[in-house]
């Protein structure tokens, strides 16, 4: 679920940029994905985010 919600933020496909098998409990983010400030600073609010609705 949260992967999803990355992949939207950041418009990437995971499944397209990597072929290992995915595991359930981590959240995939490839570093070239963030390629500007921005991408960057809209992640950081996600995190933010998540560890504030913990």
């Amino acid at each position: 679920m949260i992967q999803k919600e990355v992949q939207e933020l950041l418009h990437f496909n995971i499944k397209e940029l990597r072929g290992f098998v995915l595991k359930k409990h981590e959240v995939y983010i490839p570093f070239e994905v963030i390629d500007t400030k921005g991408k960057f600073v809209e992640l950081k609010d996600f995190v933010r985010r998540q560890f504030i609705s913990v």
